[in-house]
């Protein structure tokens, strides 16, 4: 466990490779042959057969956690035009308690 959480671990489709959360910033990718490569987060190798990795399932499965009201598609976050940041309350509240806005 990272940060007191289950790691995380996503299957692609698309290259049929697994991608496990090791902590401490890497990534161990599993093909559908068994084949492994371990990688930084940032897309550096460190051991392993597989040396080629899509870096933006390395960034989603090794990466930060995104604070719980930031998880959302931003495709879909409404804008709030009566506040004058733009972002909604939750969003807004989050930002101001960390001193960003």
């Amino acid at each position: 466990m990272a940060e007191g959480r289950p790691m995380r671990k996503y299957f692609m489709n698309l290259s049929k490779q697994t991608f496990e959360e090791l902590g401490d910033g890497l990534v161990r990718v599993t093909d559908r042959d068994g084949k492994t490569g371990t990688f930084h987060v940032d897309g550096r190798w460190v051991e392993g057969e597989i040396r080629d990795v899509n870096l933006n399932m390395l960034i989603f499965t090794g990466g930060p956690m995104l604070p719980k009201e930031f998880n959302i598609r931003w495709g879909m976050l409404p804008v709030d035009p009566k506040r004058a940041s733009g972002w909604p309350e939750p969003q807004e509240k989050y930002l101001k308690e960390k001193g960003i806005l």
